[in-house]
């Protein structure tokens, strides 16, 4: 399923609160784990987010004010 959509398969990780720090930007969630991909919405530095996983290649599984994507995890503390 994963590879007919195109998505990475994601393993069962505890939930967690992480909390954004950019420097001052906003961070980009994106519908795919690229920087190409559609952003969905952007989230404010300092902001709270649910961390759902953490994928091999540097981004994680966020949710946000009702959206599920992928942010970078290195802005995620």
């Amino acid at each position: 399923v994963c590879a007919y959509f195109g998505i990475p398969f994601v393993s069962p990780q505890p939930l967690r609160i992480g909390t954004v720090y950019t420097g001052g930007a906003n961070l980009n969630l994106r519908r795919f784990p690229s920087t190409e991909s559609q952003v969905l919405i952007q989230i404010p530095n300092n902001s709270k987010v649910l961390v759902y996983s953490q994928i091999g290649n540097g981004w994680s599984v966020v949710g946000f004010e009702g959206f599920t994507g992928y942010s970078k995890s290195e802005y995620i503390i």
